[in-house]
């Protein structure tokens, strides 16, 4: 079988194509999922995790993550001891995610949204990798309807959200994140459309796996 990893432009419809896709290939979808386990692992809040998930390293994350886990310092005292350190970045919180992506990606049929599992299991013949990129007006659109705000705070946001991810990628992976070439395809919705999105990249999925059978 094969592991789908899926990258996105916020409001690229990336909600619609992850579900839509791991029900049509019978896939166990990975998104919250992966900051679950990794909150489990280092034994701190969820919060403390997504307040610094697929962000680069700026001094703000670093307070959030310090004022959240300031309530957990007798459970995780070595923890709260290396996030209270002044020098500490928030990818040191980060960095664990890569593990959890391998862990998980032991097993089979997982399709995993973000949080640069693409770029963790890009040596493995078995991973198919997408990425969905959509008209900034098509982006606007979905963003204003997701969070309630006017079309020049939503662009704001994405802004906001394609500077984040990118720095994400370069500082982690020392990759860049719009390049095409890191991907296996990348999909257009706003050309494709949703569905048709999902029917080629299930087609995908099912070529690599006939070729790793062959």
């Amino acid at each position: 079988m094969a592991i789908v990893t899926v990258s996105r432009q916020l409001g690229s419809g990336e909600f619609e194509f992850s579900t839509q896709l791991a029900e049509r290939l019978g896939y166990r979808l990975i998104d919250r999922q992966l900051l679950e386990r990794a909150a489990e692992e280092l034994d701190v809040p969820i919060q403390a995790i997504e307040a610094i998930d697929e962000q680069p390293s700026p001094p703000l994350e670093v307070r959030i993550a310090r004022r959240i886990l300031s309530g957990a310092t007798e459970r995780v005292p070595l923890l709260w001891e290396e996030i209270a350190k002044p020098e500490l970045s928030a990818g040191a919180v980060r960095s664990f995610l890569p593990v959890v992506i391998h862990e998980l990606a032991a097993q089979d049929n997982l399709l995993f949204v973000g949080r640069g599992a693409g770029f963790v299991l890009a040596e493995r013949p078995d991973v198919c990798r997408f990425h969905l990129i959509a008209p900034i007006a098509d982006r606007v659109l979905r963003v204003r309807r997701l969070f309630n705000v006017e079309a020049a705070e939503a662009r704001r946001v994405i802004d906001r959200t394609d500077r984040a991810r990118g720095r994400f990628i370069r500082e982690t992976f020392g990759a860049d994140w719009s390049n095409p070439l890191n991907y296996d395809v990348v999909f257009n919705t706003g050309v494709l459309g949703i569905a048709a999105a999902v029917e080629a990249a299930a087609a995908a999925v099912h070529r690599r796996i006939r070729m790793l059978a062959a």
